[in-house]
């Protein structure tokens, strides 16, 4: 089967070569033929996280109660300000860390004099798993 990254265009064995490209390059790939990987189901529920969504996940439970300040996960999810909860909210909901927009896995928290968020207890929990 081919597969495009890009304009890289690569023939592959396997699924489980597949599986790996999309594991490393996330859903920038085009399979032709149609054929899916295992994963490509699971993509859009839980399971699988893209690069973006793992660097943001780590950098959570790196920090673990100190949490990450504002500005710098405001850069990772694209928003600042206000829209930051909101925008820290749905990526949990995307990736599979909660279930409902009412849910709200994060607690503010002062790394210094900045503003910051940090996952609640409980979800760090389901965020290892996730990893």
């Amino acid at each position: 089967m081919k597969v495009k990254i890009g304009k890289l265009e690569i023939t592959l064995e396997n699924m489980d070569e597949l599986d790996e490209l999309i594991n490393r390059y996330g859903d920038d790939i085009a399979v032709e033929g149609g054929q899916q990987s295992s994963q490509s189901v699971s993509r859009q529920g839980r399971g699988i996280l893209d690069n973006r969504d793992r660097v943001v996940l780590q950098t959570l439970l790196a920090a673990g109660t100190t949490g990450v300040q504002a500005a710098e996960l405001g850069k990772m999810l694209g928003k600042r300000g206000r829209g930051l909860r909101g925008a820290a909210q749905r990526w949990a909901k995307r990736i599979g860390l909660t279930e409902g927009d009412e849910v709200n896995p994060f607690e503010e928290t002062r790394i210094g004099t900045q503003r910051g968020l940090r996952l609640d207890a409980a979800y760090s929990a389901i965020a290892k798993g996730l990893t």
